[in-house]
């Protein structure tokens, strides 16, 4: 009755959780008084304690921890500030509780840490020396009680106390300094060793870990199902057969045989154990299974029993069902289009939602769409697929285009044939119609000039469909809704090639419309300085930031362009919401990325709902993303060529020293204006200043005259 019981209630709360589209995890309320700090205040106070733990340290190795130091600082921020983090979500105030019961006892330790849930689809949690510990969404997903966390937390928390960060940091810098005994050792032995000194951190982290967790009332026993769940994160939830009924309709769904039964061959061949044992930076799991349930004594057991605390067993497992949602959105925001259509399946069969077809079908129109278009596909290229992941990533990325277009089209022509009204379905559906006719390339004229039969050069594929397509094209419907199918013609001026994904290869693309009001996300500034120790000038470029907000607000609206600016910089005390709107545009913004900005190409978001609200919130149509990078050097490379020349003209040193060793400066502007009710680029521009200082009147003036060009 008990294990009944729990099946119903998880069936009715993962009805709960599926009943909102998008992240079910939400950005709320006050923002904590640690991220308003000065990035620039922390970094001296740490770089002034630094010099005077360290004053006996070789300058060499100060200089390079100082480098670390600013680095880390101003990155870890950076991360936060740009919605990496969530705040006073339900998981990162679950977290913060079970700090608390692990603390309870050292008050000042607790103080100084901060715990926050992350954005990403990954198992994984890691700390900060200043202070900072992050839990992934992804590694709340496959953990089985609170218990499991509660360790996790405890060794992340060893971390921060032994400082683990800057021992390690200090010890490869020694190792590519040369010093110590790291003296005349050969580069590999000296990677090999680096990786064996990070294996001993984090065995110290376990082991006092284990400590710090005997002292609360978790069982000690979910330590064990703790490393069973971090061994099964890098798998599917489950490993169930991919059904393709289950993504179709009554009209169509994907017939079997386009499916491969098996895997064809190894995408990659794996690395011998022993090797990837050698180059990992944590023990082997086995070897942290046995030297931790070396504490499992009888006494132990009977002190330490407990597995939920601040949550009912009911309560955890939805928050884990949340965090598997969550992820869906992840896998998609990141271009893991196979691994968000499985778990999307997976989460279908579970629970049948068209929320999770939605996300499927969007996976398979950007691949497909990525494929047209000769774009670039991180996925295919770095990810390894076993198991039931195999036969999507087959039909994604090795099925012919004009197979898997006319798929896409006749699935979403086949939800669009039941729901005649919905507006993502119909958008969705002349999408993937003209993704299809380009997909066919110039077969697509002799199958009008057939009427969609058959002959004898059609391949084997096309010939199982075109019964289907004929059948869709004769619809009153489809004809009503996209008109005659004659209409539809191969372009082959469509099918551009690739563009490299760089703001350096674009000039001003299209002439954009009319534009009056504009929602800035989340402006950037990075100043490149050879001057400065590591090459980036992270304390200039966080002053300026702030600055360019300013010049940004007042350049748009000299320019006649009403604005506003999402950034958690200038965000209220109780904005918290901001930090998920950052989220939702930065990710949208991505997906454009994706198709290096190219403007004849409309995109699908994660969450169409969402960019409606940001821009509903905002009244702003139009999405504008804006860079500006700043290089200051002490020699332009450009012109070094221009020495050989005094060899032959001695009389043009001067000038030749003049122009070569000069102070060089160079100013950088990025920008891309989407729009949210099309999904495509509207413009997008790189202009560059050379010679000119990055200061106010030239960064406004600048600034106005791109605002200029929109209205």
């Amino acid at each position: 009755m008990k294990t009944s019981g729990l099946l119903m209630g998880l069936l009715f709360i993962t009805q709960m959780v599926i009943a909102q589209e998008g992240d079910p995890f939400k950005s709320t309320g006050r923002i904590p008084d640690e991220l308003f700090l000065s990035t620039v205040e922390k970094y001296n106070k740490k770089k002034k304690e630094a010099l005077k733990a360290n004053i006996n340290q070789p300058r060499e190795l100060r200089q390079s921890q100082g480098i670390f130091y600013q680095s880390s600082y101003f990155i870890i921020d950076a991360i936060k500030s740009n919605a990496g983090i969530y705040i006073n979500d339900e998981l990162t105030i679950y977290i913060n509780k079970i700090a608390d019961e692990i603390l309870k006892d050292d008050p000042v330790l607790r103080s100084k840490l901060h715990f926050y849930s992350y954005r990403s689809p990954y198992a994984n949690a890691f700390s900060t020396d200043q202070g900072d510990i992050f839990v992934t969404v992804g590694l709340l997903a496959y953990l089985h009680n609170e218990a499991e966390l509660a360790f996790i937390l405890c060794h992340e928390i060893v971390h921060f106390k032994k400082q683990h960060n800057i021992v390690k940091f200090t010890e490869t810098a020694k190792a590519e300094l040369g010093m110590g005994k790291y003296k005349d050792v050969a580069v590999d032995e000296s990677i090999e060793a680096i990786h064996g000194f990070s294996r001993e951190l984090e065995t110290e982290a376990d082991l006092k870990g284990m400590q710090m967790f005997l002292k609360t009332k978790y069982d000690i026993k979910s330590v064990a199902t703790m490393f069973d769940a971090l061994e099964a994160s890098s798998l599917p939830f489950r490993n169930d057969k991919f059904d393709p009924l289950l993504i179709g309709t009554d009209f169509f769904s994907i017939p079997e045989k386009f499916l491969p039964k098996k895997k064809e061959k190894e995408q990659i061949e794996s690395d011998d154990e022993d090797d990837e044992d050698k180059s990992s930076s944590h023990p082997h799991i086995d070897d942290r299974r046995q030297y931790t349930s070396e504490f499992i004594t009888e006494e132990n057991l009977k002190s330490s029993n407990i597995t939920f605390l601040h949550k009912t067993e009911t309560e955890f497992a939805l928050l884990t069902e949340k965090a598997k949602h969550a992820m869906c959105y992840y896998y998609f925001d990141n271009g893991q289009y196979v691994k968000c259509m499985y778990l999307a399946y997976l989460l279908n069969i579970q629970t049948p939602k068209e929320e999770y077809v939605k996300l499927m079908m969007k996976s398979s129109y950007t691949a497909m769409m990525l494929k047209n278009k000769k774009k670039s596909i991180s996925e295919k290229r770095w990810e390894v697929f076993e198991g039931e992941e195999y036969p999507l990533y087959h039909l994604l990325y090795k099925s012919k285009k004009e197979t898997l277009g006319s798929i896409n089209f006749l699935i979403f022509w086949s939800y669009l044939s039941k729901n005649p009204t919905d507006s993502f379905w119909r958008y969705a559906t002349l999408l993937s119609l003209n993704e299809m006719v380009n997909a066919c390339g110039k077969n697509w004229s002799s199958y009008q000039s057939n009427n969609f039969d058959t002959t004898s050069k059609t391949s084997e594929h096309i010939i199982l469909m075109m019964p289907y397509l004929k059948k869709a094209f004769n619809e009153p419907l489809f004809k009503q809704l996209f008109g005659n199918i004659s209409d539809y013609k191969f372009n082959p001026a469509d099918k551009e090639e690739n563009q490299e994904n760089d703001f350096h290869k674009i000039s001003k693309q299209a002439e954009p419309p009319g534009i009056k009001s504009l929602l800035i996300i989340n402006p950037f500034y990075l100043r490149e300085d050879a001057a400065v120790d590591g090459g980036i000038d992270f304390i200039t470029a966080y002053s300026k930031e702030t600055i360019i907000l300013n010049h940004l607000k007042y350049a748009s609206n000299k320019a006649g362009i009403k604005t506003s600016i999402v950034d958690a910089r200038i965000a209220g005390k109780y904005d918290g919401e901001i930090f998920d709107e950052i989220a939702v545009a930065t990710s949208y913004f991505d997906k454009f990325a994706e198709i290096a900005f190219d403007t004849s190409i409309a995109i699908m978001p994660s969450s169409e709902k969402r960019i409606e609200a940001l821009s509903r919130k905002y009244d702003a149509r139009y999405f504008m993303y804006f860079g500006m990078r700043s290089y200051r050097g002490g020699v332009d490379y450009d012109n070094m060529w221009v020495l050989a020349w005094v060899a032959i003209f001695p009389n043009l040193l001067p000038q030749v020293i003049m122009t070569t060793f000069a102070k060089y400066r160079k100013s950088e502007y990025y920008y891309l204006i989407v729009d949210s009710q099309t999904g495509k680029v509207v413009t997008s521009g790189y202009l560059e200043t050379e010679g000119l200082r990055d200061n106010t009147p030239i960064v406004t003036r600048t600034l106005y005259e791109i605002f200029k060009t929109l209205n």
